[in-house]
């Protein structure tokens, strides 16, 4: 396996992947890795080596210290041609970026007709001082007038002009000279890690292939660059790609499936029920419910419910003797559960990464932390969460979701953003029926009960609704994204042929 790289420009090759003759006519991928699910989808899940057992140079480039050979899953990073960190180019301010940016992404969705932009737009907004409602006022006034005379590709042309302005690219653009890649594989690329790659390889003519992360990322996080491939979990991923980006042709968009699924499909990341329970500190006889916390920027006040779902169960008859995992959000600080555990002994914590956090949104996380949570789901009696991706998860092992949204309860807290569920991208699960959702404590308990005393009510319907959502859910995402991969790496070869002989 490669070393971890001490400078950035340095790629030192496995020999065995690049010795014989011919190694360098090989297509070469620089893939981008800028948070740890980048690290599970494209590597625990096989992509990585399966790209280098048929043929790919693969270049990895992620944060912290990727290619440390003492890390328990070390041999999955072996189809790595080299592993080298990504830069963070040096930055100064830019006066009036960050205003172009909230214009952009305002106007954007004003054309784009997104039914999410207001509702998230409500929430962030709350408690804004007077001043600052002006100011965000001037800004949709503004947005409307660009998107009415069509600024929306000058706005986003002088926000790249910008963040170029601020931010000095050259070391990446030699990086991505050394590597000399065919396609710059965008995993990513709502994060900010990855935008001076991707203008880079821009400026150095290299196609990218962006597979879109997570199915919210197309609705809720504005105006994301132009690619000129895709994969997508879905056809209606595809549709509304299409529908933001009408420049977009339909041939370069793959519908593959997300290999974050997979896993729960691979009996090697199932453990036995006797296991699961030691590894969660419960008695093999219990049962339990598995809550899935969001972060404190959507739900500042989550630990309240929380609090109020523990105090129902204790006195509720016969589901007082359930225990309730949380599972903290990967994001959040799992301290502020910390005092829950103290008032409920039924309440235990399971923290969803077993290595250190080694910077905001990144460590190398290990196939243990992955099983956990696969596990946890598949021995659960429910999945409970606000508004959550682990809905699917659940449903991807065909256990029960509640989906708590007490917006309609007097005594439920309200910082937290129960509006969520009418979200673009969260909207079809509402419609499927394939969770329950919850408005009322009394709404919860009920659903619960079904899900202790008859799991089976809404099974064709989650079934339904996973399908819709991620593909089939065979455990075979990621072979089918190596074959758009490989798809993508031909028709990149194709136009350079004919770019040559033209």
């Amino acid at each position: 396996m490669s070393s971890q790289l001490n400078t950035a420009t340095t790629f030192p090759a496995t020999p065995s992947r690049l010795s014989g003759h011919g190694a360098q006519s090989r297509p070469a991928i620089a893939l981008l890795l800028p948070n740890a699910w980048g690290v599970r989808n494209y590597v625990y899940s096989g992509i990585l080596n399966q790209l280098a057992e048929s043929g790919a140079r693969v270049h990895v480039l992620g944060r912290g210290d990727l290619g440390d050979p003492a890390h328990p899953d070390a041999s999955d990073f072996s189809g790595a041609c080299s592993i080298g960190r990504m830069i963070s180019p040096p930055a100064r301010h830019i006066p009036g970026k960050n205003l172009i940016d909230e214009l952009l992404r305002a106007a954007f969705m004003r054309r784009a007709r997104n039914a999410s932009y207001g509702l998230y737009r409500r929430w962030f907004r709350r408690g804004q001082s007077r001043g600052q409602r002006f100011r965000s006022g001037a800004v949709e006034a503004a947005a409307i007038a660009a998107h009415q005379i069509g600024g929306v590709g000058a706005l986003g042309t002088l926000a790249d002009t910008l963040y170029r302005r601020g931010h000095d690219l050259d070391g990446i653009r030699e990086q991505l000279r050394t590597v000399k890649p065919d396609l710059v594989w965008s995993t990513t690329c709502v994060d900010a890690f990855e935008q001076p790659y991707l203008l880079a390889a821009r400026d150095l003519g290299i196609p990218v292939l962006a597979s879109i992360h997570s199915f919210d990322n197309l609705t809720s996080r504005g105006k994301l660059p132009v690619f000129q491939y895709y994969t997508v979990w879905n056809d209606r991923m595809k549709a509304q790609l299409l529908r933001f980006y009408s420049q977009v042709d339909p041939s370069s968009v793959y519908v593959t499936g997300t290999a974050q699924f997979d896993f729960h499909n691979r009996s090697d990341y199932r453990w036995s029920r006797s296991r699961t329970m030691s590894e969660l500190g419960l008695q093999l006889h219990e049962r339990y419910f598995l809550y899935f916390a969001s972060v404190k920027q959507l739900a500042p006040a989550e630990p309240d419910v929380v609090f109020g779902l523990l105090s129902r169960l204790a006195s509720h008859s016969e589901l007082q003797h359930h225990r309730v995992v949380l599972r903290p959000h990967p994001l959040d600080d799992p301290g502020r559960w910390r005092h829950l555990t103290d008032a409920f002994p039924q309440l235990v914590l399971s923290l969803p990464w077993s290595r250190a956090v080694e910077a905001e949104h990144w460590c190398v996380s290990a196939k243990q932390d992955q099983s956990r949570l696969v596990s946890s789901l598949l021995h659960c009696d429910a999945a409970i969460n606000i508004a959550s991706t682990a809905s699917l998860d659940a449903a991807a092992v065909d256990r029960p979701v509640v989906c708590l949204r007490l917006d309609r309860d007097a005594a439920a807290p309200r910082e937290i953003l129960w509006e969520e569920y009418d979200a673009e991208h969260y909207r079809p699960l509402v419609d499927s029926d394939g969770i329950a959702v919850a408005r009322t404590w009394d709404e919860t308990l009920h659903c619960l009960e079904e899900a202790v005393f008859n799991p089976e009510a809404r099974s064709d319907r989650r079934r339904s609704m996973a399908r819709d959502e991620a593909g089939t859910m065979d455990g075979h995402a990621a072979d089918r994204i190596t074959r758009a991969v490989h798809s993508v790496l031909a028709a990149t070869r194709s136009a350079k042929q004919q770019a040559l002989s033209s």
